[in-house]
C-alpha cells in the first residue's frame, strides 16, 4: 500500500512541474536557426524562404515542418518535432514565388547540417536575382 502511495505521489510531483514521468527526448530543446542576409549590404531580408529537407526521412517540407519564412529581422527557427538529433538536413534560402517564377533574392549557397546534441546556427546570405526561363 505505502509503496503505491509513494508511486502515486511521484507520478503527481511530475506531473505538477510539467515533468512527465516518462523520459523525455533528447531533441526537445534543439533548433537550426540563422538570419537570412543580403550578401552585400548584409542587410536582414524578411519574408525569405527557408527550405529544409530532412534527408533521412525525405518527407516533402511543409510549412512549419521544412519550410519556415524569416521575421523583420531575416531571423528564422526549426526546432522539434522537425529536427531531430542524427538528422541530416539540406537547407537552403530564398526569396519569391517559386510558382509564380518571380524570384527577388536566390540562394548563394546551402548548406547541410547533422544535427547531434547541440542546436546549430545556420546563417545564410543571398544574392539579387531572377529566374530565367529558357524556351527550346
Amino acid at each position: 500500500m505505502r509503496v503505491t502511495v509513494f508511486a502515486l505521489l511521484l507520478v503527481l510531483l511530475f506531473l505538477s512541474i510539467g515533468v512527465s514521468p516518462m523520459c523525455s527526448s533528447p531533441t526537445d530543446g534543439l533548433s537550426i536557426h540563422g538570419t537570412v542576409v543580403d550578401a552585400k549590404t548584409r542587410d536582414p531580408i524578411r519574408n525569405a524562404t527557408v527550405l529544409m529537407v530532412d534527408l533521412e526521412t525525405s518527407e516533402a517540407p511543409k510549412p512549419g515542418a521544412g519550410i519556415y519564412v524569416t521575421d523583420s529581422e531575416g531571423r528564422y527557427e526549426a526546432s522539434a518535432p522537425y529536427v531531430i538529433s542524427g538528422h541530416t538536413y539540406n537547407i537552403l534560402a530564398y526569396r519569391g514565388n517559386l510558382t509564380a517564377m518571380t524570384l527577388d533574392y536566390v540562394p548563394s549557397n546551402f548548406t547541410s547540417v547533422k544535427m547531434g546534441t547541440e542546436s546549430v546556427n545556420a546563417p545564410f546570405k543571398l544574392v539579387p536575382g531572377a529566374v530565367l526561363k529558357m524556351n527550346g
